[in-house]
């Protein structure tokens, strides 16, 4: 009605249809109104794009995030996830930051670029200081399954803290490395 009698266009406007039964739908509305040669209004062009299950995947997706998020944050468990492919970024949950003794958001990573490095622990694998490149998420960020592999932290203070760790790829939807 808008766009007949005031000439109004509506870009990607999202309505809630409810159907009969009482089921709604999520409905993607573009409007253009129609002129003639004149340029006087004589209707509307609607195109109508019904969203409804993408907007419920989408909801779906951020309670599974939420979840996840949720489960990462009170797990006693270390996690680390590497954002890149060359592990210039890990992050880890609470449990990783302790074990690590870094402070939140902290760059974990061993691989970081200089000035980001944390300096103040080693990895060891019997008694030998690890590279960056035979760390286990830096093994698994180029396609490699750890498995219970047992390490040590070494700290500035002398403390070793044993761990065992495992490590799996992240891939994308086509499967590659991410």
């Amino acid at each position: 009605a808008y766009a007949i009698r005031d000439g109004l266009e509506f870009r990607n406007q999202e309505v809630i249809v409810e159907q009969p039964g009482g089921s709604r739908s999520t409905i993607l509305v573009n409007i253009d109104p129609m002129r003639d040669a004149a340029g006087r209004i004589i209707g509307a062009v609607n195109v109508f794009l019904d969203i409804t299950k993408l907007r419920y995947a989408e909801r779906k997706a951020i309670k599974e995030k939420n979840n996840l998020r949720t489960l990462l944050k009170t797990v006693p468990v270390a996690v680390l996830i590497a954002h890149d492919a060359q592990c210039k970024h890990i992050s880890g949950n609470p449990a990783a930051e302790r074990l690590l003794r870094m402070r939140q958001g902290g760059n974990l990573s061993k691989s970081a670029p200089a000035g980001e490095t944390p300096e103040h622990f080693r990895l060891l694998k019997n008694g030998r200081v690890l590279a960056p490149e035979e760390m286990p998420v830096q093994r698994a960020a180029r396609g490699e399954e750890i498995h219970n592999d047992e390490l040590d932290f070494e700290f500035d203070d002398g403390t070793i803290v044993r761990a065992l760790m495992s490590a799996t790829p992240l891939r994308d939807t086509t499967g590659a490395l991410r």
